[in-house]
């Protein structure tokens, strides 16, 4: 345990964390959907590969989206999904 905790004092949050945008409930619907997508996608030689598109297909037929909300689902994941690679490819190089 570390020595703050010990003590009963927490640690300051990073800014990044202490002021991070709060999500409205059809912003979380996405969010949590990538969080659980992201273990499909495929990893190795140090960088990380984009999730496939039959695990976001999978993921839209199991919870029941109609083709429209499906066609969103995949837009919004995917543009998650390239931030994410482009966000791990450049913590890499730096």
């Amino acid at each position: 345990m570390g020595q703050h905790v010990r003590m009963g004092v927490l640690p300051r949050l990073p800014d990044r964390v202490a002021n991070a945008p709060t999500l409205g409930p059809h912003q979380e619907v996405y969010w949590d959907a990538f969080q659980e997508l992201t273990t499909c996608r495929a990893l190795g030689f140090g960088g990380v590969g984009y999730i496939p598109w039959d695990a976001m297909s999978k993921y839209a037929e199991f919870y029941g989206f109609s083709h429209d909300a499906a066609q969103d689902f995949f837009t919004i994941i995917r543009f998650m999904d390239r931030a994410y690679v482009e966000w791990v490819d450049k913590q890499r190089k730096d």
